[in-house]
C-alpha cells in the first residue's frame, strides 16, 4: 500500500517538475495558454455559471426546492432517490458541470444523503450547461442551433439512462436529517449563497486556465509529437469541442468532459465519497451513448452539420457583462475573505 501511495505521490511530483521545466523553457507558450483559459473562464465559465450557482444556493437555502419531494412516489420508482435529490439532478442538467457537486456536497453537509450514495448520483450529475453546448458549441462552433440543441438532448438522454442505472446502487440510508434546513434570514441567506458560488467558481476558473496552458504545450509540441494531439482532447472539454472535427465526437467529449472538469467537481463536491475509476468509467460510457444518440438524432431530423477547424466560438457576452461580472465577483470575493460571519445587511457587508 505504501509502494502504491509513494509510486503515486513521485509520479505527480515527477510530472509537475517537467511542466516546471516547460515553463522555463519556453514562458510565451505558457502565457498564451493562460491568457486563452483567462478568455474561456470570463466569456463562459463565470457569466453562465456564477450567476446560476449563486440563484440555486439561495433558493435551496430559503427551501423553495422542498415542494419537489411531493415527485418522492415517482423518483423512487425511476432513480431511486427522494423528489428532493431529484431537484440536484434536475438542475445539475441545466447549470453547468460543476452545479451538481457544489448541491450534492451541501446536501451531505445537511445530512440529506450519505457520502456513498452521494458519489453514485455524482455519476449521472456531471452535465453541460445549455448556454455552453446550444449557444457556444451550436451557434458558435457548428454554426447550428438546431445541431447544438440535438448534442444538448443527447447529453441529457445518456445522463438520464446512466442515472437509472445507477439507481439499483443506491444503498437505503440511515441518520439522514428529514427536517428542511433553512435559514430563517433572507440577507443571510443571499451573502452565504453568493460568497459560496464566488469561491466555488473562482476555483473552477483555477482549473481552467491551469489545463489551458497544459494544453498549449500539446498545442505547440504535437507537430513534432502527432499524439499529443490526442491527449488533449482528455484534459480541457472547451478546447477539445473547438477542435473537434465531427459531431460525434464533440458529444462524446461534452460527456467525457476532460480532466480539468474531473478535478473541478472534486474539488467542490470534498464531502462525497467518490470511487474515481468508476466515475471515470462512467465518464467515458456518457460520452460513447451521447455520440450514439446525437447519430441518430442528426440522421431523424436531418439536420446538416458543416465542422470547420477554423470556426471557433462568438462570444456571447460582451465586454460590459464581463467587466461587471468581474467587479462583482471581487467585491463577493472580499466580503467572503474578509467578513466571516456576515452582519445580514449587504451594503453594510460590502463597505
Amino acid at each position: 500500500m505504501k509502494l502504491k501511495t509513494y509510486f503515486k505521490k513521485y509520479t505527480a511530483v515527477i510530472f509537475i517538475l517537467a511542466f516546471i521545466a516547460l515553463i522555463l523553457a519556453d514562458p510565451e507558450v505558457c502565457t498564451s495558454g493562460v491568457a486563452e483559459g483567462i478568455i474561456i473562464s470570463g466569456r463562459i465559465i463565470i457569466p453562465s455559471l456564477f450567476p446560476f450557482t449563486a440563484c440555486v444556493l439561495f433558493l435551496s437555502g430559503l427551501g423553495a426546492l422542498s415542494p419537489f419531494r411531493y415527485l418522492s412516489p415517482v423518483t423512487k420508482r425511476i432513480f431511486n432517490i427522494n423528489g428532493e435529490l431529484f431537484s440536484i439532478m434536475l438542475l445539475s442538467c441545466i447549470g453547468g458541470y460543476p452545479i451538481g457537486a457544489k448541491l450534492l456536497n451541501e446536501a451531505v453537509d445537511n445530512k440529506k444523503i450519505s457520502p456513498e450514495n452521494a458519489g453514485i448520483m455524482l455519476n449521472y450529475c456531471v452535465n453541460a450547461g445549455p448556454a455552453f453546448v446550444i449557444i457556444a458549441v451550436g451557434s458558435g462552433v457548428l454554426g447550428s442551433k438546431p445541431a447544438g440543441t440535438v448534442l444538448f438532448a443527447a447529453h441529457l438522454a445518456s445522463s438520464l439512462i446512466i442515472g437509472v442505472l445507477c439507481g439499483f446502487f443506491i444503498k437505503p440510508q440511515n441518520g439522514i436529517n428529514k427536517q428542511n434546513t433553512i435559514r430563517d434570514n433572507a440577507a443571510d441567506c443571499f451573502v452565504y449563497s453568493v460568497s459560496s458560488a464566488a469561491s466555488s467558481v473562482l476555483g473552477i476558473c483555477g482549473y481552467v486556465i491551469f489545463f489551458s496552458a497544459v494544453n498549449a504545450y500539446l498545442n505547440c509540441y504535437s507537430e513534432n509529437f502527432p499524439f499529443l494531439k490526442y491527449a488533449k482532447a482528455f484534459f480541457e472539454v472547451t478546447n477539445a469541442v473547438y477542435s473537434a472535427k465531427s459531431i460525434e465526437v464533440m458529444a462524446f467529449l461534452l460527456g467525457f468532459a476532460g480532466i480539468s472538469i474531473w478535478c473541478q467537481v472534486l474539488s467542490v463536491g470534498k464531502s462525497l465519497k467518490i470511487n474515481l475509476f468508476v466515475f471515470a468509467a462512467v465518464r467515458a460510457v456518457h460520452g460513447a451513448v451521447s455520440a450514439i444518440i446525437t447519430r441518430l438524432l442528426i440522421k431523424i431530423f436531418n439536420i446538416t452539420v458543416f465542422v470547420s477547424s477554423a470556426v471557433r466560438y462568438k462570444p456571447f457576452y460582451g465586454g460590459g457583462a464581463l467587466g461587471f461580472s468581474m467587479l462583482v465577483m471581487v467585491i463577493i470575493l472580499i466580503i467572503s475573505v474578509f467578513n466571516k460571519k456576515s452582519t445580514g445587511k449587504i451594503l453594510d457587508d460590502i463597505v
